[in-house]
């Protein structure tokens, strides 16, 4: 049981209640949400004009709404807004916008009701997911169009996932729920949180394998020192050379090349899976900023309320492209290994006992890894909306890219432990240590030793989605 405390929560506590498990609201929490409920009323009462609750939104802003009907416009403004494309995200993904949602909320800052903030909680803790279209979020007034698909369930209406029945009593909305629901980064958060777990997983997997080839291959280990690293203290280096070292056996295990060194592939790796770590922390402290902040708007501030632009959600875009071209960086050094073991350097050529072995994986893998540096930065690209909503993040595009580039880099890798294996294979080297002695075993689940050719394709279908465990099974971070 997690506790969403004064101080919000982080992306590692997003992750885990998206991913089922419960969470509860400090008291103080909901005290400090039914004040500010109740002093947004209070604001209302005095006649001020407040964005999308006394007037209506966007283009028409200057229209007001009449105070008996704005109760139907915040319900209005919900079944409006549900008009996304695509086929709905993943049920973690669909969880993690409503966390990141519960989150924004609870600050106090909007003025929505302590009702709508119970609601987030009992349908996260029923095990329940919304279903969300993909596409409809430019991330700039907020992701309007996913959260209102988000919002739907809480009142009765739009789907949840899997078919389920929410079993819940529909939300009443408050003076400014609706706005609330549709307002804001939860969406394109949510998003983020996953990629960057999927990104921290990925990390894991690559330093296994750097780790299992040159046990593999016999190479040297200098490289992964920790006074090497130190040396140019970079934390996402030292931590991976930290993660290959404890995949490696003990020192004097693997019988080492003659030559003073590796090639870059394997020597490097810890400055370039390193510099990967160190952009996905980037991003994930930027999670961190969005779950412990607001992005709705209008907020009430000190002396009344007001708008501003913290829906905007260029914050999460750059540092989400910045990650992908980074976990591209990642592919293409795995995809060189793979390129270093097919060669005939360490092993026969193409790693085969007959016929061409597994000399196609290079193109596999070189064509998985064009298709992530096809990924353009989104941040980049965008058109305004109108008059009024004149620039767009597009970081909800940066998001879904970010993923893709993740899944796509794990059937990279999948092409690097199908040599790995091979290699222990051909040089009779029998695995100590404990990343290679994984993937080893993961691989040989699958596929045959080398011998005749065979199809692969359903092994790297298979080992691709069991590298993820190496994390589960590791104790390197």
């Amino acid at each position: 049981m997690y506790v969403l405390g004064t101080g919000g929560i982080d992306a590692k506590i997003a992750i885990e209640v998206a991913r089922g498990a419960k969470l509860e609201i400090h008291p103080v929490v909901r005290e400090r949400v039914a004040e500010a409920a109740g002093r947004f009323e209070s604001l209302l009462a005095t006649g001020q004009p407040v964005y999308g609750v006394t007037t209506e939104v966007a283009a028409r802003s200057a229209v007001p709404i009449a105070p008996e009907d704005r109760p139907a416009y915040q319900l209005a403004t919900l079944r409006s807004h549900a008009c996304g494309l695509g086929p709905p995200l993943d049920r973690t993904a669909a969880r993690a916008a409503w966390v990141a949602k519960l989150a924004c909320l609870a600050t106090g800052r909007p003025g929505a009701s302590v009702g709508l903030l119970d609601s987030l909680k009992t349908a996260l803790n029923a095990g329940l997911a919304p279903s969300i279209p993909s596409t409809g979020s430019l991330a700039a007034s907020g992701d309007l169009i996913p959260s209102a698909h988000a919002a739907l369930p809480l009142i009765g209406e739009g789907e949840l996932l899997d078919g389920a029945s929410s079993g819940l009593a529909p939300l009443k909305l408050g003076p400014r729920d609706g706005l609330s629901l549709v307002n804001g980064t939860a969406v394109t958060t949510g998003l983020a949180i996953c990629a960057v777990a999927g990104a921290r997983a990925l990390l894991e997997c690559a330093d296994a394998l750097a780790a299992a080839g040159v046990e593999a291959t016999g190479g040297h280990t200098a490289a992964f020192r920790e006074d090497i690293a130190g040396a140019k203290p970079h934390p996402g280096a030292r931590a991976s050379a930290a993660a290959i070292r404890s995949g490696l056996p003990a020192e004097g295990v693997v019988p080492r090349r003659t030559a003073p060194h590796d090639p870059y592939a394997w020597r490097c790796a810890p400055q370039v899976h390193g510099a990967v770590r160190d952009a996905v922390t980037i991003l994930s402290d930027v999670c961190d900023a969005e779950l412990r902040g607001c992005s709705d708007n209008p907020l009430l501030v000190d002396d009344g309320i007001a708008s501003g632009g913290n829906f905007h959600a260029a914050a999460l875009g750059l540092p989400l492209d910045a990650a992908t071209t980074a976990v591209g960086v990642l592919a293409a050094l795995s995809r060189q290994r793979t390129v270093q073991l097919l060669s005939g350097r360490y092993a026969p050529e193409g790693l085969a006992c007959e016929g061409l072995g597994l000399a196609l994986l290079a193109t596999s893998a070189t064509a998985r890894l064009l298709e992530i540096q096809q990924l353009i930065p989104a941040s980049s690209r965008w058109l305004p909306v109108d008059a009024s909503e004149d620039h767009v993040a597009n970081a909800t595009l940066a998001a879904h890219q970010l993923r893709l580039a993740i899944a796509g880099a794990y059937d990279v890798l999948a092409c690097e432990a199908l040599c790995v294996a091979a290699a222990a294979d051909l040089t009779g080297t029998v695995p100590a240590g404990p990343a290679l002695t994984f993937l080893y075993d993961l691989v040989r689940t699958h596929l045959n030793p080398p011998g005749p050719d065979v199809a692969t394709d359903r092994a790297l279908a298979a080992v691709s989605a069991g590298l993820t465990t190496w994390q589960e099974t590791s104790c390197s971070l």
